[in-house]
């Protein structure tokens, strides 16, 4: 049964949000799982290069006379780490025949690729012992001129607590609370993937605190797309070839049709959903909604969800085939305090990580400054947002205006140069589609389709949503 969901006025949050890449493929302790490899290891540095991972993770310990060296288990043949030298450490062999290799010899090898370093310092059980790894560690990257291609990882709360006394980016290993990790001044989550099955809620709430979020470790391909379509910033895997082959074939954008119509005048809501069917967008903006029970009716016949919001006499609404991730109403600025006017704004997440924020927006009909206060301020909200928009926009102004400038001013046009207004034989345009930001949108077609069913004919755009 498609819902009728009145909006509810939220406070706007201040701060701006930046779109990330999308996720990077992490080589759990090197890209080992091929022939000639071992975990750890040199040759597993340079195969996980060779294929194109975005970062390699790798374990180091420091023995007792202080040399830094690479190992998953403090545990190496008969010997532990931190407890014996390392003369008796080297004459250990890997899997591959390499002896276990200094951070040393393992960083100059790296000053020569692409890669990034995602650096696990392990958990020592003496914590004066730990503090000196730790600041041999990052004084040794800072050497070798590699601080700003890596991050550090750890279990350890001291070893973690100790990075960020050195002010480097540092991510801790253990399921936290978002809300516990922001009190230890972590910079992100870097979990086992079964704690994100298990709080749904994190991801969204680290996004929403701007951490990046790290999963560990994902090796099977139904994983692993759940991750990338879960747009977590890093991916560590032991099977990296298969997580950037999935990456690779994940599309990046997104085809989708959207629709502007303007309900006033609307004898019933029947004709006009008759003609919203018949051009079976994704999603529609509608402005000059009457409240009625003949809304969910409008929905049903469209076949879409409507979320509405009450603007005086008349209405604003979003339509959509798909349930929004989120709904905000906004009220609009207006100076005068008269016709009170909204924006509603829905998200949505269309796929493979592309999201976008679909808008419908009345604009004053009395007074020129609060139409254009009211095109500055909600062009402005979207951009904020940081993430793509679209918004159906009842300027009730004409193209070349103040407000219709601000707003070409900072979004591109998706409607067509065809009037619109009144029906059914128009000849002025004041329904608009509008789209931010160019780069992320793109206008296949538009066109206006002849309609009696209100005042105003509705505006058809296909449109790609870009990742």
């Amino acid at each position: 049964m498609k819902k009728l969901i009145f909006a509810s006025i939220i406070a706007l949050l201040a701060g701006l949000c930046v779109q990330a890449a999308r996720p990077k493929i992490v080589a759990h302790r090197g890209y080992w799982n091929t022939e000639g490899s071992a975990q750890n290891s040199i040759r597993a540095l340079v195969k996980a290069d060779s294929i194109g991972a975005d970062l390699v993770e790798f374990d180091v310990w420091m023995t007792a006379d202080d040399v830094l060296v690479l190992h998953h288990d403090a545990e190496a043949g008969t010997f532990v780490i931190p407890d014996t030298t390392y003369a008796a450490i080297s004459q250990i062999k890997l899997a591959n025949g390499e002896h276990i290799p200094t951070l040393d010899e393992y960083l100059d090898v790296a000053k020569d690729l692409n890669i990034g370093l995602a650096f696990e310092i392990k958990w020592h059980w003496r914590k004066e012992r730990e503090d000196l790894c730790v600041k041999k560690c990052v004084d040794m990257i800072n050497e070798k001129g590699l601080a700003d291609r890596t991050l550090y990882i750890t279990f350890s709360p001291n070893a973690h607590e100790q990075l960020g006394l050195h002010g480097v980016p540092h991510y801790f290993l253990t399921g936290k609370s978002p809300k516990e990790l922001v009190e230890m001044g972590s910079d992100g989550p870097d979990f086992h993937y079964d704690v994100f099955y298990k709080n749904t809620d994190f991801i969204p709430e680290f996004k929403r605190l701007g951490m990046p979020i790290n999963v560990w470790t994902v090796s099977t391909p139904e994983i692993t797309q759940y991750f990338i379509d879960q747009d977590v910033d890093y991916i560590t895997t032991d099977t990296p070839e298969l997580a950037i082959k999935l990456l690779k074939e994940t599309p990046d954008h997104k085809d989708v049709r959207v629709m502007d119509f303007n309900l006033e005048g609307a004898e019933s809501f029947d004709a006009a959903a008759a003609v919203i069917r018949a051009e079976h967008p994704d999603f529609v903006t509608l402005q000059g909604v009457k409240q009625s029970p003949d809304l969910n009716r409008l929905a049903e016949i469209a076949g879409m969800y409507i979320y509405y919001e009450a603007n005086g006499k008349d209405g604003v609404a979003v339509m959509s085939r798909l349930t929004p991730t989120d709904v905000k109403s906004l009220t609009l600025p207006n100076q005068f305090r008269n016709t009170p006017c909204k924006a509603i704004v829905c998200t949505y997440d269309l796929g493979n990580a592309i999201k976008v924020n679909v808008a419908s927006a009345s604009m004053s009909d009395e007074n020129d400054v609060t139409r254009d206060h009211q095109a500055e301020f909600i062009t402005r909200y979207l951009r904020d947002a940081g993430i793509p928009a679209v918004l159906g926009a009842g300027l009730n102004d004409k193209p070349k205006s103040k407000s219709w400038e601000t707003m070409r001013g900072r979004f591109s046009e998706l409607s067509p140069d065809g009037v619109t207004f009144p029906a059914p034989v128009p000849d002025r345009k004041i329904d608009y589609l509008l789209s931010y930001p160019a780069e992320k949108v793109e206008k296949r077609c538009s066109y206006v389709r002849p309609s009696a069913a209100s005042f105003h004919m509705p505006v058809v755009a296909d449109i790609t949503v870009k990742y």
